[in-house]
């Protein structure tokens, strides 16, 4: 190979730092393969629908969203979904915007046009005026504390609930419990404060995984199955989660 051509050889120019490239199945295919019917229509309506319903306060229960943080393993993934047993338990009904994203501008009118329930997390500063600016009529903030720490308490649902009026929102509010109000710990996410009583509290979230804690992404080890690489989560046999889904 010449020198003209060393310079022009893509491998030399493109992605010369990543390590591999897994694409992803495109949204058409995917809705080829797994045709919606009319049962899951009306599941996702109704989950949606029942959402709404809290987040109006025409429904007194509390939303418990429940998960893991992040999926790597597709497998392990698919059994945690099927491992619940809970009446009435909708799979996804409600999406969020994580601390980071909120931030963008893009992503915040973005999904301000989504057609379901939509929460926005406060900012990793602790920050709450980025999770302010909504325009659909189904968001909520969620209170994940931040750098400053927790913020669940009566004090800080108090001061977003006063901000969220003056932005002419409705004081929606979900507790986030865990990155900065667990301070980091998964052990402390049932322990967390909710409100007691507090109407403005909506809904709580939490993550759980098949495997308590989180372990290290590291080239050449090999993972402990349904235990997350990114935050850690609580296990699957914490009873918080048939306890909080009773709510």
């Amino acid at each position: 190979m010449n020198q003209h051509a060393k310079i022009m050889d893509k491998q030399a120019l493109v992605d010369v730092r990543i390590g591999g490239i897994r694409a992803l199945i495109p949204p058409v295919c995917l809705l080829e393969e797994v045709p919606r019917t009319v049962q899951i229509a009306r599941t996702v309506n109704k989950g949606r629908q029942e959402l709404n319903n809290i987040l109006r306060r025409v429904d007194d229960r509390l939303v418990v969203v429940v998960g893991p943080c992040s999926i790597h393993d597709p497998k392990a993934a698919v059994e945690y979904d099927a491992n619940h047993d809970v009446p009435g338990l909708y799979d996804v009904a409600v999406g969020a915007i994580g601390a980071r994203t909120t931030e963008c501008q893009l992503h915040r009118e973005l999904t301000s046009g989504l057609s379901m329930p939509i929460g926005f997390k406060n900012g990793t500063g602790g920050s709450l005026y980025a999770s302010l600016s909504a325009g659909n009529d189904s968001c909520h903030v969620i209170l994940r504390g931040g750098s400053t720490g927790p913020n669940y308490a009566k004090e800080h649902v108090d001061k977003c609930s006063e901000l969220l009026k003056k932005a002419h929102q409705s004081d929606n509010i979900m507790i986030d419990c865990s990155h900065g109000n667990s301070k980091k710990d998964h052990r402390n996410q049932p322990g967390a404060q909710v409100a007691n009583g507090d109407d403005r509290v909506i809904g709580v979230m939490i993550e759980s995984n098949l495997v308590e804690g989180a372990q290290k992404l590291t080239p050449g080890v090999p993972l402990e199955y349904g235990k997350s690489i990114t935050d850690a989560c609580i296990g699957w046999d914490d009873t918080v989660r048939r306890s909080l889904t009773d709510s």
